[in-house]
C-alpha cells in the first residue's frame, strides 16, 4: 500500500513529501507542479502524534520499493533524527533505508 501511494503522488510533479503521524494514521502530502495530493494510511501509529517532517520524495519512493521483501514496514523518525524504513527479511535480517529529513528555510 505504501508503494502505491507513494508512486501516485510522484506523478503530482513534487520533489519533497510531508509524512505526519497521527493515533491511528500516516498521511502522506505533496505540493507538485501538477497539483496537491494527499494519501493516508490508516494503521496503528505509535509514538509522537502530530509530527511532521519533509523528505525527499525521490528517496522515500525508491525506499518504498522494498515492499516484495515484506508488506509490512516499520517507518521511525523524529524531529532530530532521519526517518529508518525497516522490513523484516525471511530468517533473522532486515533491510533499513535512512534519510534525513529536508531543511526548509
Amino acid at each position: 500500500e505504501l508503494q502505491r501511494c507513494l508512486r501516485d503522488l510522484k506523478e503530482l510533479g513534487g520533489d519533497s513529501v510531508a509524512i505526519s503521524v497521527n493515533e491511528s494514521r500516516v498521511s502522506f502530502s505533496v505540493d507538485g507542479e501538477v497539483g496537491r495530493g494527499t494519501a493516508v494510511i490508516v494503521q496503528e501509529a505509535e509514538g509522537v502524534s502530530g509530527l511532521s517532517c519533509s523528505y525527499s520524495l525521490r528517496y522515500v519512493t525508491a525506499f518504498a520499493k522494498g515492499a516484495p521483501l515484506n508488506p509490512s514496514v516499520r517507518m521511525q523518525y523524529g524531529p532530530d533524527t532521519p526517518i529508518c524504513f525497516t522490513y523484516d527479511v525471511e530468517g533473522d535480517g532486515c533491510l533499513e533505508f535512512y534519510l534525513a529529513s529536508r531543511i526548509v528555510e
